[in-house]
């Protein structure tokens, strides 16, 4: 019999888990699933990949596919970092001088932004308060985003109570339907509260690298989502 491999624990700090959540470095073998993937260049089975490596490799309890979008993200990265390298090395080419740099991001450094004005509760007038939840990556994937009511339906989805006065409302109690008319029934100004207090502000991954290009002039460069912070193929 060969002997076993130990294999080193870790811990990440979800948005949206009160525990850190322990995982294990991916194996030469969950690395092939993500090579594969990658080389389809179909975004749907790239996200597949990643959940399937996260879901075999993370060690508590809980529902990878249940998990935000940003918690996703963020969960490979960190798996990313322990089982390949901390240090992602990416290359931009500067539009004015045309010169390829190359930029070291540590991945440990990245943490999801948090903007303070974010809740996932919104007070829409004097009686009646609203709170979201926030929608699995389930829900994101078959959302068309170029959609024209795709706030509406990404709204909708999210929807978990709604407070009016003494009363308390469990939108899992009623249907995507009624939950989508209650959203088409709120006047312009608070569908805009809700769009800029819960999803404009939501956590996400973002980092910014800086460098001044040979004419002199500082440059700015916003890494936004997981895809930003690994070489492009």
């Amino acid at each position: 019999m060969l002997p076993k491999i130990d294999t080193p624990i870790f811990e990440v700090k979800l948005v949206s888990q009160k525990q850190p959540v322990k995982f294990r470095p991916f194996t030469v073998k969950e690395e092939k699933i993500l090579l594969i993937a990658e080389e389809s260049k179909d975004d749907n089975d790239i996200i597949n990949a990643i959940l399937q490596v996260i879901n075999n490799c993370c060690l508590s309890d809980i529902n990878i596919n249940k998990l935000p979008l940003f918690d996703i993200e963020y969960f490979f990265l960190q798996l990313r970092a322990k089982s390949v390298s901390n240090i992602s090395v990416l290359k931009f080419r500067d539009k004015k001088d045309q010169i390829v740099r190359d930029f070291d991001v540590d991945l440990d450094q990245i943490k999801p932004t948090i903007d303070p004005k974010h809740s996932n509760t919104v007070k829409l007038d004097d009686t009646m308060t609203v709170e979201f939840k926030y929608p699995s990556l389930e829900t994101v994937l078959k959302i068309d985003r170029n959609a024209v009511d795709a706030d509406i339906t990404y709204l909708a989805e999210s929807l978990d109570k709604i407070y009016q006065g003494e009363q308390t409302y469990d939108a899992s109690d009623s249907s995507l339907e009624e939950r989508t008319d209650f959203i088409n029934s709120l006047s312009k100004k608070m569908f805009e509260n809700i769009i800029e207090t819960f999803i404009d502000t939501m956590p996400k991954l973002s980092h910014t690298l800086e460098y001044v290009n040979k004419e002199g002039d500082k440059r700015k460069i916003l890494l936004e989502g997981y895809k930003s912070f690994f070489p492009r193929r």
